[in-house]
This record gives C-alpha cells, sequence and structure tokens, in this order.
C-alpha cells in the first residue's frame, strides 16, 4: 500500500474530510470507525495492518504524534464485538451457544459506542486533559457508589429489584436442553 501510493491517496481523502468537519477529533474517529468496521470483516491483524499505513500517512499530515495514531488503530481493531465472525471466540460461542446475528449486535453496539465515545474524549480532547481526568475520576467514583447505593436503599425498592432479578436473569439463558428450561444460577 506503501509503495503503490494507495495508502497516501486513502489518507489524503481522510485529510480532506477530517479537516471539513473537525480537524484531528474527526480524523481519530474516522480512523477508529474505519479500523473497527474492518476488524469486524476481517480478522484484527489484518485490519490494523491494512489501516496503519493510511493512519500513519494521515498522522503526518495532520501534525499528530505517530504513537497517539497507531494506538487508535490498534483500538479500532481490537474492537470486533459486533458480529460474531469478527474475532475467534466470538465463532466458536456463536456456534456453541445457537446464537443469533442479532444477539451479538444488542450486546457488542453498545460496547462498540462505549469505545468510540472513548476514543474521543481520550485522543480528540488532548488539550483538555482535565477534562479526561475528571470524566474518568467520575466513572471510577460511579463505578464504586455502585455497590454501596445497595446498603442505603430502602428495602421496598430492594424488593421491586429483587423481583426483576431472576426475568432479567431468564433474557440471558440459552439453550434449554442444557438447563432444563429452568433459570440458572
Amino acid at each position: 500500500m506503501e509503495t503503490s501510493g494507495v495508502a497516501q491517496a486513502i489518507a489524503d481523502v481522510f485529510t480532506d474530510i477530517s479537516d471539513a468537519i473537525g480537524g484531528k477529533a474527526a480524523a481519530f474517529v474516522a480512523i477508529y470507525i474505519t479500523t473497527a468496521f474492518l476488524s469486524e470483516i476481517v480478522s484484527n491483524n489484518a485490519a490494523g495492518a491494512l489501516m496503519y499505513p493510511i493512519a500513519a500517512r494521515l498522522g503526518d499530515a495532520l501534525g499528530v504524534v505517530p504513537s497517539r495514531m497507531t494506538i487508535v488503530v490498534m483500538l479500532g481493531a481490537s474492537a470486533g464485538f459486533t458480529l460474531p465472525y469478527s474475532y475467534q471466540t466470538n465463532l466458536m460461542v456463536f456456534a456453541a451457544g445457537d446464537y443469533r446475528f442479532l444477539e451479538f449486535a444488542k450486546f457488542g453496539l453498545p460496547c462498540q459506542l462505549f469505545m468510540i465515545v472513548s476514543v474521543i474524549i481520550i485522543f480528540a480532547l488532548e488539550d483538555t486533559i482535565w477534562a479526561s481526568i475528571s470524566i474518568a475520576v467520575a466513572l471510577f467514583a460511579a463505578i464504586l457508589a455502585g455497590p454501596l447505593l445497595w446498603v442505603v436503599l430502602p428495602e421496598s425498592t430492594k424488593d421491586r429489584l429483587r423481583f426483576w432479578g431472576p426475568k432479567v436473569k431468564a433474557q440471558y439463558v440459552r439453550a434449554p436442553e442444557l438447563t432444563n428450561g429452568k433459570i440458572v444460577d
């Protein structure tokens, strides 16, 4: 791709689009989304190998440190959440658990959206590092406060939440022939 000039041509297209939309932030998101899309249809190694030369040229054109573009490509190549064919373990679970494509999408798309937002926060807000740190601290505090919240909830609320527990668990039970149609704890 580099010797034929294809990487430079594609990087020029990305540069034009990212300059029109939002500069470096748009470039990070475009590289991430393209790499993540490729990792859904080819292996993550192939997606990274295809996108790295393009990302390197795009980073040079925009004046971005090469390691930042490399990390975006690595994150995008590792984000094979949405389809069962995107990663080997997804494919093994897909066959063994008798899952459907929509079940992978139902859980994979929120993960993908979380990763896109994370890439935007981490890489697009490079000048506002305090915003990234503040968001990380707030999320960490929310994760720690979750179990503590259970202690201070009134019993009536806990009873209502316990009522919904088996119903939610039943949505995740697959292969009734393995569980005899019962909810497995």
